[in-house]
């Protein structure tokens, strides 16, 4: 995401997090060859670069900037699926016969996003909350991903609790990303991570409408998910990791609150992302 202001741009990504050395070669190359200066920021959960001099300089500069911050975010998301595919060829469970059984091999490639008819009448009833909040639905899509389903069914057994159905409102950048590797700390964070550097989520869709306000596009896109929660405990914002229970350090909640509505993880195989829901801010698009 780009905001230019006077030979002053600044690119939204928290992807600048995973450049490596090359990469920062090449920002300290482009400076010379565009005659601007690059500085990388993040703070509160949200990271970027300013590219500062001449607006045609900034904008040359932006657009090699962007390029390598996509090609870091695609290399992320690779990293992830082979780091999921690593966990699935690991991992065993028991059958109802108390066999042990490993997971078939796969590429999470083939994940898939299914429309789903929003004429339906159970469908109406299912997003009467983004009504309420004066939003319309453009389109409704199931996420289909095999390795995140197993993922999160191999943690249900870990937690053993019952999941929640919760909301994160997330950029279109992030939204195949979520469907392909899951909820990550870098796609979605807060404007203020008041409870902790983890991944947030709502019970209300008001809620997530509120707490992820900087949302500048046509649309908004809501990720709808089953997220295990587990035992709980109230969040502060120095938190990394859930706190200990008891102890012993090595026994810890599995995740944390504010209380009313906002729920946080730290490992993003404890959330499924069930549905990708496309609404508009125009009260005269309503498809019902």
């Amino acid at each position: 995401m780009l905001h230019l202001r006077s030979g002053n741009l600044k690119i939204y990504n928290n992807h600048v997090l995973h450049l490596n050395q090359e990469d920062h070669e090449m920002l300290m190359s482009l400076q010379v060859s565009f005659n601007v200066i690059i500085s990388e920021f993040f703070r509160e959960g949200k990271g970027g670069i300013i590219i500062n001099g001449e607006p045609v300089g900034t904008r040359c500069a932006a657009l090699e900037v962007e390029a390598m911050l996509c090609q870091a975010q695609e290399d992320f998301a690779q990293s992830e699926e082979k780091d999921m595919q690593g966990d699935l060829e690991h991992m065993y469970v028991a059958d109802d016969f108390g066999q042990r059984q490993q997971f078939e091999r796969m590429s999470n490639k083939s994940y898939r996003k299914k429309p789903i008819d929003l004429n339906d009448w159970a469908v109406k009833e299912r997003l009467r909350n983004f009504e309420k909040c004066g939003l319309n639905i453009v389109k409704l899509e199931k996420i289909e991903n095999y390795a995140l389903q197993q993922l999160f069914k191999l943690n249900s057994k870990r937690i053993q609790a019952p999941p929640q159905r919760v909301y994160q409102c997330v950029k279109a950048q992030f939204c195949d990303l979520i469907c392909r590797v899951g909820f990550q700390r870098e796609y979605a964070p807060p404007n203020e991570q008041k409870y902790g550097a983890g991944i947030y989520f709502t019970t209300e869709v008001d809620k997530a409408k509120s707490l992820w306000t900087d949302n500048e596009e046509e649309y908004i896109y809501f990720i709808e998910a089953q997220v295990l929660t587990g035992k709980e405990t109230h969040g502060s914002s120095e938190m990394i990791v859930p706190p200990p229970v008891g102890k012993d350090p090595l026994v810890r909640y599995d995740s944390v609150t504010n209380g009313r509505g906002i729920h946080i993880i730290f490992n993003g195989q404890q959330a499924y992302p069930e549905f990708l829901i496309t609404c508009s801010k125009q009260a005269n698009q309503t498809h019902f």
